[in-house]
């Protein structure tokens, strides 16, 4: 979770640092709604104010667990401003960089932990294939994106996407039926998306448009 949460912000404030992005009041809203809305979704204990009476905030496990989310946010964000500065590159040259040094790490990490299995025939096998294929091609949109937008924009739209699909699949594959800080934080998610979106829309239209003099603010 600290993954999904710290990913926007720190993409967000090195694409400004580095690339010069805008980061207007628009962005600034757009973030805080998504961030908010993750939080009410995950149902984070901070946030909520939860009792952490038999918690154990000295355990090692969840100090190495914190930092590794965090290293892991880090490189994703770096990840999402490389592929940003390559946007001239052709994105089977990024996607084919991208697979072969994780093919060849897990080749040796798994020998050498003694995991290398081949996958049984049959519904799980389609499943771990599935996996690949669709891995695969959200590299190549998420290459994409990149590619025609800005940096901390994808990155926002694709965490908070992460968490409404998941609300969704969960009440429709799994029957399992949301609470209420799961409703308004998903709700809150897909406002952050759809404005994004409806100002990629405003920015197509041309100056005397009346809905550019009526949704002045979502250009700012």
């Amino acid at each position: 979770m600290v993954l999904i949460l710290t990913v926007p912000v720190f993409t967000s404030v090195f694409a400004r640092i580095f690339f010069r992005e805008p980061c207007g009041i628009f962005h600034v809203i757009a973030l805080t709604f998504a961030f908010i809305g993750i939080c009410f979704t995950a149902k984070l204990d901070a946030f909520l104010g939860a009792d952490h009476e038999h918690d154990s905030p000295g355990d090692s496990s969840q100090i190495l667990g914190l930092l590794a989310g965090l290293g892991a946010a880090l490189c994703q964000s770096a990840t999402a401003l490389i592929l940003r500065h390559l946007k001239h590159v052709h994105f089977s040259v990024i996607v084919f960089n991208c697979s072969w040094p994780a093919c060849a790490e897990l080749l040796i990490v798994s020998y050498f932990l003694d995991v290398l299995r081949i996958p049984e025939c049959g519904y799980s096998g389609w499943l771990v294939m599935s996996v690949g294929a669709l891995g695969y091609f959200g590299q190549i949109f998420f290459t994409k994106a990149l590619s025609v937008e800005e940096a901390g924009i994808i990155v926002m739209v694709q965490c908070s996407m992460d968490l409404f699909l998941a609300f969704i699949l969960q009440i429709t594959i799994f029957h399992v039926v949301p609470d209420t800080c799961t409703v308004i934080g998903s709700l809150m998610v897909f406002s952050a998306v759809l404005l994004t979106s409806l100002r990629k829309y405003l920015i197509t239209l041309p100056d005397e448009h009346y809905l550019k003099r009526y949704l002045t603010f979502l250009l700012k």
